[in-house]
């Protein structure tokens, strides 16, 4: 396969993976207004403008996931398929389980599974540095 053919396909899972990643999340915003704590409209508003407003106010987690797991040498675009595919397994077994899970973890967990095959133990960042 070449290797914008991988990058289609890396890219279509990163968007699946972003998709079950919903199918987690809605649980807890589906309590919120099950529970009456807050209408449909506002729920929707609040996950909206919370989540925007996260991503400009802090950088630290997206900079750890980024190169403080898993050094970046170690990682290419087949690693980061299998990583969506694991995460993405593991989304759709504990949807299907009912779980509630962490797609998050699922993710980080992906990366590192993909990196130590790829790489091995040098590969993992165990003290985040």
């Amino acid at each position: 396969m070449d290797s914008m053919s991988v990058l289609i396909v890396v890219l279509a899972l990163a968007l699946l993976f972003d998709f079950s990643n919903g199918w987690h999340g809605a649980a807890s915003a589906i309590a919120t207004v099950s529970t009456r704590v807050l209408s449909p409209g506002r729920a929707v508003l609040f996950a909206g403008v919370l989540n925007v407003a996260g991503a400009f106010m802090s950088t630290p987690v997206a900079k750890m996931v980024g190169g403080g797991i898993v050094d970046p040498a170690a990682i290419n675009q087949n690693a980061v398929g299998a990583a969506m595919i694991g995460a993405l397994s593991w989304n759709f077994l504990t949807l299907f389980w009912g779980l509630p899970t962490s797609s998050s973890h699922a993710l980080l967990g992906g990366m590192v599974g993909a990196a130590f095959a790829q790489g091995g133990l040098a590969a993992i960042k165990v003290t985040g540095k």
